[in-house]
Formats: structure tokens, C-alpha cells, sequence
């Protein structure tokens, strides 16, 4: 197990193995681990910013600053403009804020299954292969599909 250098901090305590400190949102970069402080409270001012920006967007269909239609496409356009905007500061603040891990191909997580998901109201050689609760809130479905 390799053990970080004495300079380097990661928790409070270099005896820390790296293994440990790459997995907790630590900047790995020549041999030390800096841990950023500032995640959280810039995690939580884009998230406050993007809220309030969608949300005053949204709100100034009602105002008369602008002409009809500038403020019809602000408002219809509120969350995407919010978003935009706060992806553009988080990119230029330049904190290490965690991001969603996109997969390059889409398909199901366990190459055992299949697309279809199968259920024991359909094909009767799952009924005991499902657990019991599954049938149980699945069963109401049958009689709405009679309807049709």
C-alpha cells in the first residue's frame, strides 16, 4: 500500500493510503492529494443561482420591460438559459465540481438482460421469478388494460 508524502494532506492525516484519497473528490496531481473546500458551497451557489435565474426568467412574462416576444422566449426558455449560464461560471470559476459520468454507448448495465423487461402478468413462467410486491402493485394494471 503506498502512503502519500508527509506535505501532502488528505483528511487531516498524510498516513492516509492514496487509494482512500482518490475516492473521496481529491485533486490527485504530482504525487499529492489537495483536497478542495470549496466544492460544496459552489455546488450549492449553482444550484441557487440556476434556481433563481429560471425562476425570475419565468416571472418576467409578466413584467412590461421588455416587447411580447423577448420576454415570451426568456420565459419559455427560463430553465435552459439558467442552466447555460451557470455551466458557463462553473467553467470559468475553475473549482473541480463533481460531473455526471455519461456512458459512450447506451445500453442495459447487465448484458444478461434483455430491453423488454417481462412481466408475470404476461408471461406466466416469471410469476416466480418476480417478487411478490411487484405483483402486487402491478395487478390493478389488468383489469385498466380491459378497458380498451
Amino acid at each position: 500500500m503506498e502512503f502519500l508524502p508527509p506535505e501532502c494532506a488528505c483528511l487531516n492525516s498524510s498516513d492516509t493510503p492514496k487509494s482512500n484519497c482518490t475516492r473521496m473528490d481529491a485533486n490527485y496531481t504530482e504525487g499529492c492529494i489537495a483536497m478542495e473546500s470549496e466544492v460544496l458551497l459552489m455546488s450549492i451557489f449553482l444550484f441557487s443561482g440556476s434556481f433563481f435565474i429560471s425562476f425570475t426568467l419565468k416571472q418576467i412574462k409578466n413584467t412590461g420591460y421588455f416587447p411580447s416576444r423577448v420576454r415570451d422566449f426568456l420565459s419559455d426558455f427560463s430553465v435552459v438559459i439558467a442552466i447555460g449560464l451557470m455551466t458557463a461560471m462553473d467553467s470559468v470559476v475553475g473549482i473541480h465540481t463533481p460531473k455526471l459520468d455519461v456512458p459512450s454507448s447506451f445500453k442495459p448495465t447487465w448484458e444478461g438482460r434483455d430491453w423488454i423487461v417481462t412481466h408475470a402478468l404476461i408471461f406466466t413462467e416469471h410469476l416466480l421469478s418476480n417478487p411478490w410486491w411487484v405483483d402486487v402493485f402491478l395487478a390493478p394494471v389488468s383489469p385498466y388494460l380491459l378497458q380498451f
